[in-house]
């Protein structure tokens, strides 16, 4: 076997050198873009009844605690690194839940929550679906569509709402920004954005940014 710098034996050794830090830092980032989303009028369609079979129930939190609000957002978001809850402080993430014009809806199906969608409404005259959406075993029974238009009607509810707003990513569910076209959203503007997933941050730097 050739040791030469030409040779097998160099190729050999490239492999085996370490990466670095940065190299490995590169590797790890995820680029998406951002879809942002806006509705200024109630829908003129009506909501869609439950779907056919689906037995579920809408229940509003009260007050509700930090841990639930962040098991709900695992439960939908795991599958679409839903991550900047768990890297954003906790003393800000416990004031924005605990703010009385944030809301939280859970769809309630066979005794466990099939999904649930958040309103924030601390902008004047906005009320934004900060987050939404279904757990894995509720998709395909048209529970998305439906959980959608209680989440219109209930941020449409506030007299002082003059509009509705809400963002979408590629890492989301593929028909996320197409569910929220057909029920009046308009697109307005797009961001590219790089994120590091937690799965490739050191267990003990999870609270660094992106």
């Amino acid at each position: 076997m050739a040791l030469g710098p030409n040779g097998a034996g160099a190729m050999i050794w490239w492999l085996l050198v370490p990466e670095s830090a940065t190299e490995r830092l590169i590797k790890s980032l995820v680029n998406y873009r951002v879809d942002f989303l806006e509705m200024e009028t109630p829908p003129s369609r009506k909501p869609i009844a439950v779907p056919k079979g689906q037995d579920v129930d809408m229940i509003r939190a009260g007050d509700f605690p930090l841990w639930y609000f962040l098991m709900m957002y695992d439960a939908v978001g795991k599958d679409f690194l839903w991550e900047d809850m768990h890297l954003a402080k906790r003393d800000d993430v416990q004031e924005f839940v605990s703010d009385e014009r944030v809301e939280m809806h859970t769809m309630m199906r066979e005794g466990y929550p099939q999904g649930f969608f958040l309103l924030d409404r601390r902008h004047d005259g906005i009320c934004d679906i900060a987050y939404f959406g279904i757990v894995r075993e509720a998709m395909g029974k048209g529970l998305g569509g439906y959980l959608l238009d209680q989440a219109l009607m209930a941020g449409w509810a506030y007299e002082n709402v003059v509009k509705m707003t809400v963002n979408t990513c590629t890492l989301d569910h593929p028909h996320a920004r197409s569910l929220y076209e057909s029920r009046g959203f308009s697109y307005i503007r797009s961001e590219t954005r790089t994120r590091r997933p937690m799965s490739s941050r050191p267990a003990h730097r999870k609270d660094e940014e992106c």
